[in-house]
């Protein structure tokens, strides 16, 4: 996908106002933003972006207090929105089973793996289960219109090789992403994917529908790389933080919620 690059100068106040939104203290907060763009970079001396948490407000500070940023590249362009109806995988999700119409979409019970690059439409309920893209170099879209995923020990969607992915919620739809308080993992050492929504590649997170994530075990929303949020009604109930980002967290659009 193609990068953008954009220049914006932060001080103390923006960075607080795009970082501090809830966090596990118990206190609500809504950001939402319209045609302005914030960037939160990443500095030096601190490794990641979070919004949400007990100690955000102080990552803020020191993260993008007086930095004049210059160029912070983004990984999002809007034509990365665009594809082609006829080109869409449909995965119908049906409480413990799933279906889906391309050979790129690998089920076993309520495990789907989304195995290549492309646009895959996902609708209906997995009751205990989990979607993983492992899709190795290739860019992914999967659009969200209606689903309901549950996992009970685990993420409820992890993309765990992609080039770049984005998340795009149906116009009009309602989503749940919901995880649970413990997670099995497949031997020792290995502790990720570890959100209800983790991205090891570049994220972007659009579409005119409402996104709901519940996480029991940690954090929300998770990219180990880029977040853009470029549209949607998106609220986050987190045990630990409720949004994280790697190289950056870019807000600009939509709404979000963070409990």
């Amino acid at each position: 996908m193609r990068p953008t690059n954009r220049r914006q100068i932060l001080g103390a106040t923006m960075a607080a106002a795009a970082m501090v939104i809830g966090g596990c203290s118990g206190t609500d907060s809504t950001h939402s933003t319209g045609a302005d763009t914030e960037v939160v970079p990443v500095s030096d001396t601190d490794p990641e972006v979070v919004m949400g948490g007990a100690d955000t407000a102080a990552a803020a500070t020191s993260t993008s207090a007086g930095t004049d940023i210059e160029n912070q590249s983004s990984h999002f362009d809007t034509e990365d929105l665009a594809y082609d109806e006829s080109d869409v995988v449909g995965v119908s999700l049906d409480g413990t089973s799933a279906a889906a119409d391309s050979n790129d979409v690998a089920i076993d019970g309520t495990t789907v793996v989304i195995g290549a690059g492309g646009t895959y439409s996902l609708s209906g309920t997995l009751a205990d289960g989990e979607v993983i893209v492992d899709a190795g170099d290739d860019d992914v879209t999967v659009i969200l219109d209606g689903v309901d995923i549950t996992n009970a020990d685990g993420a409820a969607l992890a993309i765990m090789n992609a080039d770049d992915a984005i998340v795009l919620l149906a116009d009009g739809s309602t989503n749940s992403l919901t995880d649970g308080a413990t997670y099995s993992f497949p031997a020792a050492g290995i502790d990720e994917p570890n959100a209800a929504l983790y991205s090891s590649a570049d994220l972007t997170i659009a579409g005119d529908g409402e996104l709901i994530v519940v996480a029991e075990y940690n954090d929300g929303i998770t990219s180990k790389d880029g977040l853009v949020f470029y549209a949607g009604d998106i609220s986050v109930m987190a045990a630990d933080d409720g949004i994280r980002g790697k190289d950056y967290v870019i807000i600009e659009g939509g709404t979000i919620t963070v409990e």
